[in-house]
């Protein structure tokens, strides 16, 4: 750590020009270097895995010469197991036929056999019938039955039943010499009774044919082929490198079937199993390709050096040339510090510099633009501040009360002038709320319930009030008199016609993250023109002094357009007011609040 904190210092105190020089230097020789191990890295591990899936690839062409080897042989032998001639003459009983008839029998078997066409791979065609037949013992075209079970070992209970492949096996008839071959056994059914068996035949191939396929399976002249049983016990091996089958071989340890297992030098394979009978197993040496030792040392070295002097001559020559920008930057950067506003930089590229120029330029317009928003907002705030004064106040309201307070009296009616002044009271202290921005739902429901009660003493009970809540109003605090402007607006415009009554419903739940409040009447609705202004100061985002200038419309709906700006203002863009009128149908007025900002702390 301390040895990082000494070169630390030592940087920071380098001048620009030896900062560019060292960083590039160091940002790209080591790169290069990296580059040049993954390089490396990446190529032995493709060429590795080239070499897999070529061993794979030769494997499977063993594999499919070798099925394509042993069915030829087992139809062969299916073939020849259904021939008439065979199947009468070898299901006698030979104690019931003569020594003559036995002869002729063999002959004619001999006959049938030699005119089937045979594939040049197959070295001979055996018969292995009841020893009691005279010509059982010849060992030239035909064999005793008893002799067959040495060609499938541990599984002479299924020689008789299907066809089986053999182990290698020593073919030797009287006028050859002896050879190892691969056998295919069928037998051969009575055709009186189809599931007893008279009778096998046997097609054999030479072993030299089965090197050939096992030659197939590795490219790399320096591996192993083996050739197992069901059972993983090695039949045959074979060394390319050795040239030669390999005797008395142990077979290493096996992956699972149809898979492979990759080591440090070698690669094993192991094939599906072949007609029930076979493994093929491939163990190949991995060749270690190192593609990069003959230039890592020398001449990657002369190369990075090359590098770094002309790394070294570019640094030079950029530092000076982008120094004079950078401090130019720097001095307007001071200049902006000490609060100056009116400053400005030339873009005079479009590089990193050039960029930083352009934004330095929109971050004072930026700055510029916030301090006018933010006196703007100022004032927006003070005149939103005497607006609820005067809507706290209300004069026509009030003026409006006392004079139905004035009747009252004259009339001599003095619980009538009790009542509307206590009414009157509680609605002023509920609008005033000792100065608190936010009030409980409840007491702003009560303030919507004194204003009607007290503008109905003046339309003699024309307006109805109902309340429809499905939230507790007492643990919910909301923005005051924000309902009041509405139910005044239904009011005003509900009510226009002698002896016309207005409904007025408040329902108040909750929806998902928000607290919905709609404020329905049955009155006359709002003008499509108005409906259009109000969606223009919702979408532009204006004020209500703004939207009042823009259209020239200076009749009803500052109010509302007012508690639409307090919501916007105080809740943020979770919140909204939006209306659903036409002409005659009433209005719906629906106020969405955040639901959490709602909701009472004590």
């Amino acid at each position: 750590m301390k040895i990082l904190s000494h070169l630390k210092f030592i940087y920071n105190n380098f001048s620009y020009q030896k900062k560019l020089f060292w960083s590039y230097l160091v940002l790209i020789l080591i790169p290069m270097l990296i580059l040049s191990v993954f390089f490396y890295n990446r190529t032995t591990d493709i060429l590795r895995s080239n070499f897999i899936t070529l061993s794979s690839m030769h494997l499977d062409q063993a594999v499919e010469s070798m099925d394509a080897r042993f069915s030829e042989m087992i139809r062969l032998g299916s073939t020849l197991s259904r021939q008439n001639t065979l199947r009468t003459a070898l299901e006698k009983d030979p104690s019931q036929t003569s020594l003559v008839q036995q002869g002729e029998d063999l002959t004619e078997m001999e006959i049938s056999l030699s005119n089937v066409a045979f594939d040049s791979s197959v070295l001979s065609v055996r018969l292995f019938v009841n020893p009691d037949f005279s010509y059982a013992g010849r060992r030239v075209f035909t064999w005793p039955l008893s002799s067959a079970s040495a060609l499938v070992p541990g599984r002479e209970s299924l020689l008789m039943k299907q066809p089986l492949l053999s182990v290698p096996n020593t073919y030797q008839n009287v006028f050859a010499a002896p050879s190892t071959v691969f056998s295919v056994t069928t037998p051969i059914y009575s055709s009186s009774d189809y599931g007893k068996a008279v009778a096998l035949i046997c097609v054999d191939i030479s072993q030299d044919t089965i090197l050939e396929i096992l030659k197939k399976a590795d490219f790399s002249d320096n591996g192993r082929v083996y050739l197992t049983d069901a059972s993983r016990n090695v039949l045959l091996c074979y060394s390319n490198a050795e040239e030669a089958v390999i005797e008395d071989t142990v077979l290493p340890s096996l992956p699972e079937e149809g898979s492979q297992r990759l080591q440090k030098d070698s690669l094993t394979m192991i094939s599906p199993m072949i007609l029930g009978s076979y493994y093929l197993v491939t163990e190949t040496p991995i060749l270690q390709y190192t593609v990069l030792n003959a230039l890592f040392p020398l001449q990657f070295l002369g190369f990075a050096l090359f590098i770094g002097l002309l790394i070294y001559l570019l640094a030079a020559f950029y530092s000076r040339f982008n120094s004079r920008r950078i401090m130019q930057l720097s001095k307007t950067f001071q200049k902006l510090r000490d609060g100056d506003l009116n400053v400005h930089c030339i873009v005079d590229s479009e590089d990193e510099i050039g960029e930083l120029q352009l934004s330095f330029n929109e971050m004072v317009q930026r700055m510029q633009n916030m301090m006018e928003s933010q006196y703007q907002l100022g004032k927006r705030l003070q005149r939103n501040e005497f607006q609820l004064l005067q809507a706290q106040i209300n004069p026509h309201f009030l003026y409006n009360t006392l004079d139905l307070a004035a009747w009252a009296a004259k009339n001599r009616d003095a619980g009538e002038v009790c009542d509307i002044i206590e009414k009157l009271s509680r609605y002023y202290r509920i609008s005033l709320s000792k100065g608190q921005e936010t009030i409980l739902l409840t007491d702003e429901l009560e303030h919507i319930s004194l204003y009607v009660a007290l503008q109905n003493k003046r339309f003699e009970n024309r307006i109805h009030l109902q309340f429809s809540n499905h939230v507790q109003t007492e643990q919910l605090k909301i923005l005051k008199l924000i309902l009041q402007p509405i139910v005044e607006n239904s009011i005003l415009h509900g009510l226009q016609g002698e002896g016309k009554e207005l409904n007025i419903t408040i329902s108040i739940f909750r929806e998902e993250a928000s607290l919905r409040i709609m404020i329905a009447d049955d009155g006359s609705g709002i003008p499509a023109h108005k409906l259009a202004h109000f969606q223009l100061y919702q979408e532009l985002q204006l004020s209500a002094e703004a939207l009042m200038d823009h259209t020239s419309d200076q009749t009803g709906g500052y109010g509302i357009l007012n508690v639409s700006e307090r919501i916007r203002s105080f809740y943020g863009p979770q919140s909204s007011l939006s209306f659903d009128s036409a002409a005659g149908r009433g209005t719906t007025v629906t106020i969405s609040l955040p639901y959490e900002k709602c909701l009472f702390r004590y």
